[in-house]
């Protein structure tokens, strides 16, 4: 049910930034926590991906997926490797300041990889 209360939240952003823009008053006012510092492209990276990062970490924590210890930290380093490769890809974060916020980000995923 989580990941379906971030798709709903993704659908009603989508739905105002449609109306209304990523830059205009209504959407930045209610979706502006999920929005801001990112890029115009990549609006929905906070609701989408980095959700999921942190349910499938969850999933793997909680759950029987991962047997045992070892393959419990292999599935946790994978997902690390593949958000961290998602993040490089993409740079969702604004340019500002020099890209500051792309390599604090990158930084932080390193550091958990």
């Amino acid at each position: 049910w989580v990941f379906g209360l971030c798709i709903g939240i993704c659908l009603l952003c989508a739905r105002s930034i449609r109306r209304y823009g990523v830059p205009g008053v209504l959407t930045q006012r209610r979706f502006g926590y999920f929005i801001s510092g990112l890029e115009p492209r990549c609006w929905w990276w906070e609701l989408l991906v980095k959700r999921l990062d942190l349910i499938l970490m969850g999933l793997v924590t909680d759950s029987s997926f991962a047997p045992d210890a070892k393959a419990r930290v292999f599935v946790y380093v994978v997902i690390s490797g593949i958000f961290l490769a998602a993040h490089q890809g993409g740079k969702p974060f604004i340019d500002e300041h020099g890209g500051l916020a792309d390599r604090a980000e990158s930084y932080g995923l390193q550091a958990r990889f």
